[in-house]
């Protein structure tokens, strides 16, 4: 890996090695404190734009791509990515454990047996917009739409069973995270909100 880096022009490392020491120092001091939460994203941001921009810019060359560089790139970005997103996990207080629930998967619902890992659930509201869509519920967030009644299921076992949820609700919902509201307290949480290309 290291006759690989250096391969790199010394301002491209020398950019991206302060992106990411600036990261891990205020990745530090967020573990340490528990507080600049804005601050370590916003650290974290531009260290993965420094990933993303190296994965797609990684093979441009004066003399043409650089089919090696961008496998290299490639392949920093597959170990990188997954770490960056556990990272994003832990600084917002575990979204992974958390379901936002509007439409069938709640209690009582006729879906509710697809959530198969034990559990608490909780009232909450979403903001955003719920429509019908042939007969489903469809969610869109919009910080300016109206509160919509929901359930918050949490349960360090989900994880386990988002691939399989996933495939559940199919292709018209995409998985995302967004926030919610339970007693005046703002949380984030995996949200399936309608696909907005099937709106």
């Amino acid at each position: 890996m290291s006759q690989r880096i250096a391969d790199l022009t010394e301002p491209v490392v020398r950019g991206a090695s302060r992106q990411h020491r600036e990261f891990r120092d205020s990745w530090l001091r967020w573990e340490e404190r528990k507080s600049g939460t804005a601050q370590t994203l916003n650290k974290l941001i531009r260290a993965v734009l420094v990933v993303r921009n190296n994965i797609q810019h990684g093979e441009k060359t004066p003399s043409g791509p650089d089919v090696q560089r961008r496998e290299r790139n490639q392949a920093v970005g597959r170990v990188v990515l997954p770490i960056l997103e556990a990272i994003v996990d832990a600084v917002l207080v575990r979204p992974s454990h958390r379901l936002a629930a509007y439409g069938a998967l709640w209690p009582a619902q006729p879906n509710q047996d697809e959530v198969c890992v034990a559990g608490d659930w909780t009232e909450i509201t979403l903001t955003g917009w719920l429509r019908d869509q042939s007969s489903f519920p469809a969610f869109e967030a919009d910080v300016s739409g109206q509160r919509v009644p929901a359930a918050l299921f949490t349960s360090a076992g989900l994880p386990t069973i988002w691939p399989r949820l996933d495939d559940f609700k199919g292709r018209n919902y995409e998985r995302r995270l967004g926030l919610y509201e339970c007693e005046g307290i703002v949380g984030v949480a995996n949200v399936y909100e309608w696909a907005e290309e099937n709106w």
